[in-house]
C-alpha cells in the first residue's frame, strides 16, 4: 500500500501531528553473470529529483540540464504488491527488468532492512542470484505498460567495485550495500575467478 497517513501523538503538554508516507515493501536483487564474471545492473531515470529545486517546474531547460544527469545505476528491484513470496517477486522482477528466467532456488536472501527511514521506513529485502546465458529469455527493459524504460548494464568486477565510493555516479545506498556484501568475501560463493 502506498499513500499518505497522519500520525497524531498526545503528550502531556503538546499534540504532535506529522504526515507519514506509507510505502510498499520492496525487493532488490544483485546478480552476476557467472561465465564472464560480470555484475549486472540497471539504468533508471530520477531526472526531476536531480535538478536544483529552483529549476523544477512545469518546464525544464534540457539544454541546461540534459536528461543524462538524472540516470542512476541500481539493482533490479520491485515493490511487493502481489500475493507471492519475496523470492517469487524477485524472480518476476529479474525476468521483467533484465530478461533472465532464474530458478527460485537460485535466488538467495542476503538481508532485510528498513529503507526510506525518515519518510516511510518500508522494509526492503536484498537478494543475490547468478545468471547464465541459458537463462536469458529476452533483453529486459521493464514493463512498458507501466512506463518503464530500463537499460540493463553489465560491468566488470573492477568497474562495479569502483562504484562503491564514486560520488560522481548517482546510485542508491542499496546498490552500495549489495556491492560491499559481494566484495566482502561473498564473491567466493559464486565460484568466480578474482578478476579485480
Amino acid at each position: 500500500m502506498t499513500g499518505l497517513a497522519t500520525y497524531i501523538k498526545q503528550q502531556p503538554s503538546t499534540k504532535i501531528c506529522c504526515n507519514c508516507y506509507i510505502q510498499h515493501q520492496q525487493t532488490s536483487v544483485g546478480f552476476c553473470e557467472a561465465v564472464q564474471a560480470r555484475l549486472l545492473f540497471l539504468h533508471l531515470a530520477v531526472y526531476y529529483n536531480s535538478l536544483p529545486a529552483e529549476e523544477t517546474g512545469p518546464t525544464i531547460d534540457t539544454s541546461k540540464y540534459p536528461p543524462s544527469e538524472g540516470i542512476t545505476i541500481e539493482l533490479c528491484a520491485g515493490i511487493v504488491d502481489k500475493d507471492k513470496c519475496l523470492e517469487e517477486i524477485a524472480k518476476d522482477e529479474i525476468l521483467e527488468e533484465c530478461g533472465y528466467d532464474v530458478p527460485i532456488s537460485s535466488i538467495k536472501k542476503i538481508t532485510s532492512f528498513k529503507s526510506g527511514v525518515g519518510v516511510s521506513g518500508s522494509v526492503q529485502t536484498l537478494f543475490y542470484a547468478e545468471v547464465t546465458d541459458g537463462m536469458r529469455q529476452h533483453s529486459g527493459g521493464g514493463n512498458t505498460c507501466e512506463g518503464e524504460e530500463i537499460d540493463v548494464v553489465d560491468l566488470t568486477l573492477s568497474e562495479a567495485k569502483a562504484l562503491i565510493f564514486n560520488e560522481d555516479v548517482p546510485r542508491p545506498v542499496t546498490l552500495i550495500l549489495a556491492l560491499m556484501w559481494f566484495f566482502d568475501g561473498n564473491m567466493s560463493l559464486t565460484n568466480l575467478p578474482n578478476k579485480l
